[in-house]
């Protein structure tokens, strides 16, 4: 997780408003508490937060390109960022950079314009400049947040709306599969397929579909399992943390499950089944009424929502 607090200034702001963009980017700090970058140049301003570095302390998942004219930011992961970086950049280039990040990405973007995206694959929502604008984009799902404000000063993005807030100008999420940019530009660069009509189902069509929704489900977990990373597991004694759980044992050696729920809940007893079967490393967290109530304000505004149900699904 990341935080990104991006703005493309129309035309040059008061100093005095300075430390309010300031404060707006402490907003979103615990997206990243580890470590802030600040990139400031005329008519750019970003400040991105986040929680690791690279090597040579080179901030994670920001890049510049060759010519230090262009950068990208991202919330989230790229999976396959070690093709695209083979694919669009040449190997001398990658040969005296051992320590690459997204510039496979950015490289990509000088040549496709927002095509690139179309190629990445992953979690992500993020920033990309050119040398004349300032473009916002999420990928196909929308998974990792992203809202946009303008006036005829600034254009401004964000990875949460509380950033965005004392701006004081409508706020709007980026929409996913969607690009939207500091000159007006919205465009949609992913198209889902229509749904097929009339469609014929089999038992031979079921079974392969039914395998061929285990791979995928096997690939995301895998994708996500990167070495050098304690990865735990939340299981909560549902089919989908169980399902993860169960493919992210193969591959992690050392996989402790965590299980947070009330006295004598199902949860917990369906949590304790499964990982009794497996012989899996189990923690459980009790938790109280009193406990869920107390932390129901902190929740909602880490959510900015007053959905039920995704707060309960939080909580």
């Amino acid at each position: 997780m990341a935080g990104i607090f991006a703005l493309y200034m129309i035309k040059e702001i008061e100093k005095s408003k300075s430390k309010l963009l300031e404060k707006c980017a402490s907003k979103i700090k615990h997206r990243g508490q580890k470590y802030t970058y600040k990139y400031e140049k005329f008519p750019f301003k970003v400040i991105f937060h986040q929680k690791s570095l690279l090597k040579k302390n080179k901030m994670l998942n920001f890049s510049f390109s060759k010519d230090n004219s262009k950068f990208i930011a991202i919330d989230g992961q790229i999976y396959n960022s070690e093709e695209l970086n083979e694919k669009y950049l040449n190997s001398d280039y990658r040969a005296k950079y051992n320590n690459l990040n997204l510039e496979g990405l950015l490289a990509g973007f000088e040549r496709l314009d927002i095509k690139i995206l179309n190629h990445a694959i992953g979690s992500f929502s993020g920033i990309i400049t050119n040398d004349s604008e300032l473009i916002g984009f999420k990928d196909p799902v929308g998974a990792k947040p992203l809202y946009y404000c303008k006036s005829d000063e600034f254009f401004a993005l964000a990875s949460e709306l509380k950033a965005l807030v004392p701006l004081k100008r409508e706020i709007k999420p980026v929409i996913p599969g969607t690009i939207i940019s500091s000159n007006g530009r919205i465009e949609r660069y992913f198209h889902y397929p229509e749904f097929v009509k009339d469609y014929k189902i089999t038992k031979n069509k079921v079974l392969s579909l039914a395998k061929e929704l285990n791979m995928l489900i096997k690939k995301a977990v895998v994708d996500n399992i990167k070495k050098g990373e304690k990865i735990n597991s939340l299981l909560s004694g549902g089919l989908d943390s169980a399902i993860i759980t169960y493919i992210a044992k193969d591959y992690i050696s050392d996989l402790n499950v965590y299980t947070i729920g009330v006295n004598d809940s199902k949860d917990l007893y369906y949590a304790k089944k499964f990982v009794k079967l497996y012989n899996l490393n189990h923690k459980i967290l009790k938790v109280s009424i009193k406990d869920m109530l107390e932390c129901l304000p902190d929740v909602i505004y880490a959510l900015e929502t007053f959905d039920a149900a995704l707060i309960r699904s939080s909580v």
